[in-house]
């Protein structure tokens, strides 16, 4: 009879273990909402968090993992002085920010971080960064930012994970980092290499809640307005910057000119055949002596 009771004892105790394994973490609405990592000259990094849900939490001891997500011999490897880890008694308020920040940061911005970490504290190439409620605990947010790393993977010591949100490239590098639209959403969008500081950073503070558009240069060097530049850049064109338009083409797409006299000129972009002349017509893809000249009857 003991030895019956003590097997369902162990039982129970076992499936009470399980559940809390498996059990998703009851604090997922704490967001890593921005990251800088990557900047021109030397790097000003942060990692803000934040607290979407409607009452504080209790932060202390949680860490932030960076882990580096190169396919190489240091894949899986803790990158900086990795994990950050909270002081004691720290409570994220509801609608609060958390910024863990470097130096040249705290200058740059002029904010004062709540958890200083060194320089170069953050990867230049593909990595992992991973947010977790204790010592090798289960996850409770994570993003991989990648460069153009083909079998570059998102990863915790080595061991593959599926992020919550990946971001990049960047065209073919390492996004500078990137911010989530809105605190707290699943979208997300770049923030700017240069200049310092990046024009929409806002560490410690609440983001932006809406995302830039703009014209894309397409790889056939067509034009596309009010594109995302994560859309852009992730189709292989290259963003021509918040509120662009394609008028006049800035993607060096050439055409035929044609003046209001019938004179025309072959292989002009846009720009150059309005500079020509600005009462001229321009033609994308087209020759002078296809679409230039007086029509009528035959």
């Amino acid at each position: 009879m003991n030895i019956k009771g003590g097997r369902i004892l162990a039982i129970a105790l076992s499936c009470v273990l399980a559940w809390g394994l498996f059990t998703p973490v009851a604090n997922a609405d704490v967001f890593i909402n921005e990251v800088l990592g990557s900047t021109t000259g030397s790097d000003t990094e942060f990692i803000e968090l934040y607290n979407s849900g409607p009452s504080s939490v209790d932060i202390s001891g949680w860490e932030i993992e960076l882990w580096d997500s190169d396919d190489g011999s240091a894949y899986g490897t803790a990158d900086g002085t990795s994990p950050y880890v909270i002081p004691p008694s720290t409570t994220l308020a509801a609608g609060g920010y958390y910024l863990i920040a470097n130096g040249l940061t705290e200058t740059a911005y002029s904010v004062t971080a709540d958890l200083s970490f060194p320089d170069n504290s953050i990867e230049n190439s593909s990595y992992t960064i991973i947010l977790t409620s204790s010592t090798g605990g289960p996850i409770v947010d994570s993003a991989f930012v990648v460069d153009d790393g083909p079998s570059d993977s998102a990863n915790r010591a080595g061991s593959p994970i599926t992020p919550n949100v990946s971001i990049g490239p960047d065209g073919t590098f390492l996004p500078a980092g990137f911010y989530r639209v809105g605190d707290g959403n699943p979208t997300v969008a770049l923030l700017e290499y240069s200049p310092i500081p990046a024009p929409s950073a806002t560490p410690g503070a609440a983001n932006s809640g809406s995302v830039a558009t703009g014209a894309c240069c397409e790889s056939d060097n067509s034009c596309t307005e009010d594109t995302l530049q994560l859309d852009c850049e992730a189709g292989g064109g290259v963003w021509q910057g918040a509120d662009t338009t394609c008028t006049p083409d800035p993607c060096g797409a050439v055409g035929a000119c044609c003046s209001p006299d019938y004179s025309c000129t072959d292989n002009l972009t846009e720009a150059e055949c309005l500079a020509l002349d600005p009462t001229a017509t321009w033609y994308e893809g087209e020759f002078c002596s296809l679409v230039c000249g007086p029509t009528g009857a035959c």
